[in-house]
Order: C-alpha cells, then structure tokens, then sequence
C-alpha cells in the first residue's frame, strides 16, 4: 500500500517526506495509513507549505483507493481545498472578539475576578488591579490573594473560596480588604463555582466584590445619630415628667387647703374663694398636662 496525498499527484508521486518538513509529514502519512487501515473516508484539516514555502491549511477529503477485481485497499484518493485565507480570518475574528471582551472586562464597574483551584489569579479587570496596586489586569496573573496587600486577610478570603468550590454553591458575604495605599475597605462580595464546560468540573471560583466602604460608614453614622436622638429624647422625656412632677406638687397642696376651706367654713364668700380656686388649679394642671404632652 502506498500513503500518496494529493501532494503527490500534483508533484510527480513523490511521497509526503519529500515535499514537506519531517513533523507535518509524518502527521499526513499517519492520517493517510489510519484511513487506509479503516478502510473509512475522512474529512480533516492538515497543514502543509506552498511553493514558496509558507504554511498553508488544506480542507482534505480522503478515502481508500481499492483494487477494483479484489477490493483491496492498495492506496488513498483526495481531494483539498485551500482555506488558509478563511481560517486566518476566523482567527482573526475569534481574536477580535476575545479583545472585544477583555476590554470590556477591564473597564466593567466594581472588582470582578477569577482564580483557579489554588487561589492563583487567572485574571481580572482594572479596579481590581488599581486596588492591588497595578495599572492593568494582567499584573495580577499568577499571584494569590497572599502577595497582595490584603495580604492579612487572605486567609478568611481563602477560606470562603473554598467553601464556594466545595459546595458549588454561591456565597455572598462582607469582605474587610487593605489597599495598597493602606486604607482599610468593606467590600460586598458575590462568588460563585468556575465550571469546565468539558469535564462539567469546578475549575476556581468567580467573583464580583463592590466597594460599600462609605456605605457602611453612613450607616455607622446613622445609628450615632439614632443612639443620639433616643438619648435626647430620653432626656427631653425626664425633663418634663420632673417638670410636671415639681408644677403638680405645690398645686395639689394649694387645691388640697381649697377644699378643706371649702369643706370647714360655713361663710359664703370663702366658700367662692375656695371653689374658684380648686377649679383654677385643675384647669391649670388639665394645661399643662396638654403642653407637656404636645412638646
């Protein structure tokens, strides 16, 4: 049995190892021996050079050429097509895309970031970088939360990644981070389990982290000042239960020798005096039970 490609029918039969570098001519020949084994037509794409030596990627369709009296497989029939023009464009459409994307992530809001299995970067955008101290995502690949500045806390971050990957399960949950300029953050931390498509596996963990820093520092100052108004209005409530305290005491005496006056005397004229003065203390108390209660 003779492997010829279709290299050899437009060369003068030489073989594969005569017209092409050794590595991409024993991928050819292999290809050609394994249809010729099967005896099974294929479709595949092979490399090869043109006559002035460049690489060229070939579309190839090939089957078994058999003896036509007793149907042996005696050698290989094919056909190619040049596509190196279509497969540089798909590449670099796919490349394209794949900046399209990257740019995309490098300017997308908040701290958005993947690692592997071992905690190690894969990659992530600007403010994630900024906050570690670089200018750009690609600085960040290959270290681990532990030769970061937030190096103090990598270990409750690490402990929460891998509670995410064991589980599967999305987790979110506050994140106390040191910067690189020193300054203390709470971020609001959302990860979930990085899957291969492939093997359906957990690869790392993805994650998306929002600097709430000045929100919890408003949220600190409006429960200050919550304690302060309930502490004020504990006071302010004090005050005025002194106040009605010390106002109703002198004029539940007074209103109490009123009515003794009221109750011993027998003169008409005392009588009145008493009546009016018991009715003045309760209609001044009865207004100052109304302005306290309104204040």
């Amino acid at each position: 049995k003779n492997s010829t490609s279709w290299l050899c029918a437009r060369n003068h039969r030489k073989t594969a190892k005569n017209l092409l570098p050794t590595t991409i001519a024993e991928q050819i020949i292999q290809a050609d021996e394994e249809i010729m084994a099967s005896g099974l037509e294929r479709t595949c794409e092979e490399t090869a050079l043109n006559d002035h030596g460049n690489k060229v990627i070939y579309l190839s369709h090939k089957l078994p050429l058999r003896d036509e009296k007793t149907g042996e497989v005696v050698g290989l029939l094919g056909t190619s097509l040049d596509i190196t023009l279509q497969k540089r464009k798909q590449i670099e459409e796919k490349e394209g895309i794949y900046d399209y994307l990257m740019d995309i992530i490098a300017k997308a809001p908040g701290h958005f970031y993947w690692k592997n299995r071992e905690g190690v970067f894969l990659g992530c955008n600007d403010a994630q970088a900024v906050s570690a101290g670089f200018r750009s995502g690609k600085n960040l690949i290959g270290k681990t939360d532990f030769d970061l500045p937030w190096k103090k806390q990598a270990t409750q971050i690490r402990a929460i990644d891998i509670q995410v990957m064991e589980s599967g399960k999305e987790y979110i949950t506050e994140e106390l981070s040191t910067l690189a300029d020193g300054a203390q953050a709470v971020f609001l931390s959302r990860k979930t389990p990085l899957y291969n498509r492939k093997t359906q596996s957990i690869d790392g963990i993805i994650g998306i982290s929002l600097d709430i820093t000045q929100l919890k520092e408003t949220q600190q100052q409006l429960v200050e000042a919550k304690e302060r108004a309930e502490a004020a209005n504990k006071a302010k409530t004090e005050f005025l239960e002194n106040i009605r305290h010390d106002i109703r005491t002198p004029l539940a005496g007074i209103n109490g020798i009123a009515f003794m006056m009221q109750a011993q005397t027998q003169d008409p004229a005392l009588k009145a005096y008493a009546d009016i003065l018991q009715n003045s203390c309760s209609t001044f108390l009865a207004l100052v039970d109304d302005i306290l209660e309104s204040v």
